[in-house]
């Protein structure tokens, strides 16, 4: 492993968000996404970004643990965007398609409940926006994976500290990856946890989990990249039974995610100095992908929406980022420690890649697919 500061973890997240736009281009005109791994690639990218964050926040917590000054890390990485994401949503967007006067609109209880996104209230709808689309009444999908993105960082200390008796960590992240294991067979539907499906939550649960195990056991000298890689198309291609395929997979991605993320071989430095564009792609490559069939249809399918859509998303995210991001998070730096062998922590929450809850393609909360 490289002791130095820089890494290629950035650049995963980008390639993980483009991962993101790709899968979302095809659900979104109603065809089937590309799939690896037994996922979709919209979903893989998830779970690589939950793997990511599993790490980076457990970091970040060991590197300080104080209470309020993580807190404060985290608030000031996911607020401020996600904010401007959302008014933006419901003052602009939404006025300007919705068929509603505006006062009924902005009065209306799906505009009021799409506001609950800035406090983690996973909502998708705007009162009959993209109520005709092949998805419809979903103004950006990619909110649901926020709720679960801070109740893991609530976890993170707690992970850590168990990480101190060595045992119970094991024995938590043996759990949490059973409980991927019975989300992914069962799939039940029942429990909706602040709009988001409990077995879903699940699901990025114990990847954001084998994540920390590997920040807090320090494991990071028994990572190879080549390794990871051969373990990834050995799970792809290897006739194991589905179950199997993905109990190995929990631990397989972070795995593979962070060796390549952590390797010695680094990514050119032009690509580097974009920054960290992949939490304004997630946040806005929904809307902006929804917008475009908005205007041109279905036309050309999922490969000319992410032809269109990409760039589109990529300019926005470099927007957020050097914008916003980078400015918000560059105040109380100092007397921060870097982890070894990476740059400060900017975690990127997932993308939206779940199947509807209930109640979904009646015009109200979240329209999507696996």
């Amino acid at each position: 492993m490289s002791g130095h500061r820089a890494n290629n973890l950035d650049f995963l997240r980008l390639i993980a968000a483009g991962m993101v736009v790709l899968g979302h281009s095809y659900i979104l005109v109603g065809e089937r996404p590309h799939a690896l791994l037994g996922h979709s690639v919209s979903t893989l990218a998830v779970l690589i970004f939950f793997s990511l964050s599993g790490y980076l926040i457990a970091r970040s917590w060991m590197n300080d643990p104080h209470p309020l000054r993580f807190a404060l890390r985290r608030a000031r990485r996911i607020w401020p965007a996600l904010i401007l994401v959302v008014l933006v949503s419901v003052l602009v967007i939404g006025p300007l398609l919705t068929p509603l006067p505006f006062w009924q609109y902005i009065t209306h209880a799906q505009t009021i409940r799409y506001l609950g996104n800035i406090i983690f209230y996973a909502a998708y709808a705007l009162p009959l926006v993209f109520a005709n689309h092949p998805l419809p009444h979903a103004v950006n999908g990619s909110l649901w994976t926020l709720p679960v993105e801070v109740a893991m960082y609530a976890m993170a200390p707690l992970l850590v500290w168990l990480g101190a008796r060595r045992p119970l960590l094991l024995l938590a992240t043996a759990l949490a990856v059973g409980l991927f294991l019975v989300a992914m067979l069962l799939r039940p539907r029942e429990v909706v946890v602040l709009g988001t499906p409990f077995w879903a939550a699940s699901i990025l649960a114990a990847f954001f989990v084998v994540g920390t195990a590997i920040a807090v056991l320090r494991m990071e000298r028994w990572l190879d990249w080549r390794a990871g890689a051969a373990m990834l198309l050995a799970l792809e291609y290897l006739p194991l039974p589905f179950w199997a395929q993905q109990g190995l997979l929990v631990l397989a991605l972070p795995y593979a995610v962070l060796a390549l993320g952590l390797c010695a071989w680094r990514i050119p430095a032009a690509v580097s100095r974009m920054g960290d564009p992949s939490y304004g792609i997630y946040l806005w490559s929904f809307p902006v992908q929804q917008l475009l069939i908005q205007a041109i249809g279905v036309q050309g399918g999922g490969a000319l929406n992410f032809a269109l859509s990409m760039p589109i998303s990529l300019l926005l995210g470099l927007a957020s980022w050097h914008l916003l991001e980078k400015h918000v998070l560059g105040r109380g730096k100092a007397g921060q420690r870097a982890a070894p062998g990476t740059r400060q922590p900017s975690s990127s929450p997932a993308a939206w890649s779940a199947p509807a809850p209930p109640g979904a393609q009646a015009g109200g909360s979240e329209t999507g697919a696996r």
